[in-house]
């Protein structure tokens, strides 16, 4: 029994990762890498058991290691809700890590047909002019097309406005 609890103690104290290296922070991308990070909800105000006003977010990050440096007008973020286009914000130069949102307030209606029984899907896209992909500026090319989408259930709100 003694050397179990010598074994256990020993990987408790490696971090039970039995001597393996703990897990590095995820990586940068090399370029320029402007992400749809996340979608985000929130109450501004509740109006009543089951209405309030809300926002939803778009955020998006340079999460490359260069600086995104573009012209106006070249590249927006576009928000959904469904299949209709709700809001637009336009951005144009990102540094490493840096952030911009695309924001959009709503009245909530969690008991309704609408909201409460079929809540929208809202989806949060970056777009590109078509040109920026040979315009030959390497400070604008985006290093990973695959991140700039990103969906979530408006299903989430009725909880939040129910109060849970």
């Amino acid at each position: 029994m003694k050397p179990m609890v010598a074994t256990l103690l020993a990987a408790f104290a490696l971090g039970c990762g039995g001597g393996r290296p703990a897990p590095s922070p995820a990586p940068v991308a090399a370029g320029r890498d402007p992400a749809v990070q996340r979608i985000d909800f929130e109450v501004l105000r509740r109006t009543g058991a089951f209405t309030a006003q809300v926002r939803i977010s778009g955020v998006v990050r340079n999460v490359g290691a260069l600086g995104f440096r573009s012209r106006p007008d070249q590249q927006n973020i576009q928000l959904y809700e469904n299949q209709r286009l709700v809001q637009t914000a336009r951005f144009q130069d990102l540094a490493p890590g840096e952030e911009v949102r695309v924001e959009y307030v709503r009245d909530w209606y969690a008991a309704s047909p609408g909201e409460g029984e079929f809540p929208p899907t809202y989806h949060v896209l970056i777009v590109y002019d078509p040109d920026i992909f040979l315009d030959s500026n390497a400070e604008n090319d985006d290093a990973d097309l695959n991140d700039n989408r990103r969906q979530r259930e408006g299903s989430e709100l009725n909880t939040l406005v129910r109060g849970g």
